[in-house]
C-alpha cells in the first residue's frame, strides 16, 4: 500500500466529514466517516450508520511516462453499513442507497479540481450485499473509487 493511497483516502474523509449532515442537508443521516484497513463490526454496533475508507484491499499501479510525469491509478472502497429493522421497507433502504450515490457525485464533483493535490477521482462503482441485508438486517454498500494520480 503506498502512502499516496493513504494520503488521498485521508482527504476523502475529510471531504465526507466536512459536509453538512441531517435533515435537509448534502447526506440526510449523521456520522463521522473514518479510515480503516480492514472493516471489522459487531453487527449490535450498527444500531447508527458507519461509513468507513477501507484501505487494506487498496491498490496502487503505475504506467509509463507522458511528458515527464508519471500516471499512478489508486482503488479503495468507501463502506456503508447500517441495521435496517424492516428489509422489504424501501423507505428504510432508499436514503442508504442514495446517500452513497451522493458520496460518489460529491467526491467526482472535485475532479474538476483535485483531491490531496495531484489526485482526481476517474470513477465510482457500486455494489450492494444482498445476503446481508436478506439473512441478517444490515445494509451493506460498497463504493470502488478509483483516482488518477499525475506526478
Amino acid at each position: 500500500m503506498t502512502a499516496k493511497l493513504l494520503s488521498v483516502a485521508d482527504a476523502v474523509v475529510a471531504l465526507l466529514n466536512a459536509q453538512p449532515k441531517g435533515e435537509g442537508q448534502t447526506f440526510p443521516a449523521m456520522f463521522t466517516a473514518t479510515r480503516v484497513p480492514v472493516r471489522i463490526v459487531a453487527l449490535e454496533e450498527l444500531s447508527t450508520l458507519d461509513v468507513a475508507v477501507v484501505t487494506g484491499e487498496g491498490s496502487g499501479s503505475a504506467t509509463s511516462p507522458h511528458e515527464g510525469s508519471i500516471d499512478r491509478e489508486l482503488e479503495f472502497n468507501v463502506e456503508v453499513r447500517q441495521r435496517v429493522d424492516d428489509v422489504t421497507d424501501n423507505a428504510a433502504v432508499d436514503p442508504l442507497i442514495s446517500m452513497l450515490e451522493t458520496m460518489g457525485d460529491l467526491i467526482l464533483m472535485q475532479s474538476g479540481s483535485t483531491i490531496d493535490g495531484n489526485a482526481f477521482c476517474r470513477s465510482a462503482s457500486y455494489a450492494y450485499a444482498v445476503t446481508e441485508l436478506e439473512q441478517n438486517s444490515l445494509f451493506v454498500g460498497v463504493m470502488t473509487l478509483t483516482f488518477g494520480v499525475i506526478q
